[in-house]
């Protein structure tokens, strides 16, 4: 199993690479794809996540409870899908949250 914020830096190496919102990961054609698909470019806050746990075995409560705090009570989904959400603002908090 990784560390913490192995996870957390692995959710941030995925988001750096391509963001999205209203879905959990797309291709390079912009098509919905499953966050752990090979095919996938670009990531959700939560796809990100499911995806660095599915794969790299990480520990997907422990890092969500790392990230409530940042995220005001809201889910990670409805977090990186509001209105005016960046990914700057993702990368931002997931700096914040590796440094916890």
């Amino acid at each position: 199993m990784t560390t913490l914020n192995d996870t957390l830096n692995g959710v941030r190496l995925r988001i750096a690479r391509g963001w999205t919102q209203r879905t959990y990961a797309l291709d390079e054609s912009s098509r919905p794809v499953p966050s752990t698909s090979p095919d996938a470019v670009r990531w959700c806050l939560a796809g990100a996540l499911f995806a660095v746990c599915a794969l790299e075995d990480g520990d997907y409560r422990q890092a969500e409870e790392r990230l409530a705090p940042f995220v005001l009570g809201q889910s990670l989904s409805a977090w990186n899908d509001a209105p005016g959400r960046t990914q700057a603002d993702v990368l931002g908090l997931l700096d914040a949250a590796s440094v916890s």
